[in-house]
């Protein structure tokens, strides 16, 4: 997850890399969402915040986008 201001400027994150589906179907998914709802409150401005959360497969990114699947 990472945090963005309006310009998209990185406030905070919570991990490096990809965090593959199956933890987020897990009591530690759940666990890394809350922590990180609780950074980026903290992170970003106290007035006039909004904080847009979007789960996203990386294959249907992919899809969208026209790029083939790796081998």
């Amino acid at each position: 997850f990472a945090c963005r201001d309006s310009d998209g400027r990185v406030l905070c994150s919570n991990t490096l890399g990809v965090v593959r589906p199956a933890v987020f179907y897990s009591d530690e998914g759940a666990q890394r969402v809350r922590e990180f709802m609780v950074d980026a409150w903290h992170a970003g401005p106290r007035e006039g915040a909004q904080i847009v959360g979007a789960l996203l497969s990386l294959g249907e990114v992919a899809h969208e986008l026209g790029i083939a699947r790796a081998a």
